[in-house]
């Protein structure tokens, strides 16, 4: 069994991340964006997701100028949507009004985070929109968000009140690269007493088996680490 196939190890679902701007499929390495070149051409959204929908089933689908401007990109998210498995779509939606037009557009689950969103009434009205939301917790040594109330709450304060809103999917995403990823996610899944199912941002194929043992049913990792063996 290679690296690759180790998305099945345990259950454990690897689901590649990518990144668009403007139409266009770009690798982000350090705040820094590349075009994604396939054959000497930049290459087109679907001719990057294709293969790792077909492989891995699930794909993590971040709108790079929605993060800035508000306004999804609705065309690229038409076109992975027509195109089979799950599409967990990051509009970097502060309030829950970006997510409607995302979700007519074909997001089969829209994903909200604790450093965009406004405040914890936000994540409570885009749970109300779609049973299909995913909540992202950012950490920096403590909670990332605008809010002080979120910040307060601690990561397991916070997970429990999505857990009560009836959020059944967390995303863990750590900053910075010395951190014990493993550790972090053993917390809060022993926090979650499996009422809800939690993901981790990876930075290699390499940690899947620490991960999971430590209590993560999947982990998220950029495109540009599994799309050779794609």
């Amino acid at each position: 069994m290679d690296a690759l196939d180790q998305n099945t190890l345990g259950g454990f679902k690897v689901i590649p991340s990518l990144a668009v701007i403007k139409g266009r499929p770009v690798f982000v390495e350090q705040g820094r964006y590349s075009q994604i070149i396939l054959g000497g051409i930049p290459a087109r959204t679907e001719d990057v997701a294709g293969p790792l929908l077909e492989r891995y089933g699930t794909l993590h689908y971040l709108d790079i100028l929605s993060f800035r401007t508000g306004e999804p990109d609705l065309t690229t998210i038409r076109t992975l949507g027509k195109m089979g498995g799950e599409l967990w779509t990051d509009v970097g939606a502060r309030t829950a009004d970006p997510l409607i037009d995302a979700i007519m557009a074909g997001a089969t689950t829209c994903m909200v985070s604790t450093k965009m969103m406004a405040n914890l009434s936000e994540f409570a009205s885009a749970f109300e929109l779609t049973d299909g939301l995913i909540v992202q917790l950012d950490i920096d040594g403590g909670i990332l968000s605008p809010d002080q109330d979120i910040r307060e709450m601690g990561p397991d304060g916070f997970c429990k009140e999505m857990v009560d809103l009836g959020i059944t999917d967390l995303v863990l995403d750590i900053e910075g690269s010395q951190v014990d990823r493993s550790g972090s996610v053993r917390d809060i899944a022993q926090g979650l007493d499996g009422k809800a199912r939690l993901y981790i941002g990876m930075e290699e194929l390499s940690e899947i088996e620490p991960l999971r043992a430590a209590g993560a049913q999947g982990g998220i990792i950029s495109c540009s680490k599994v799309l050779k063996g794609a």
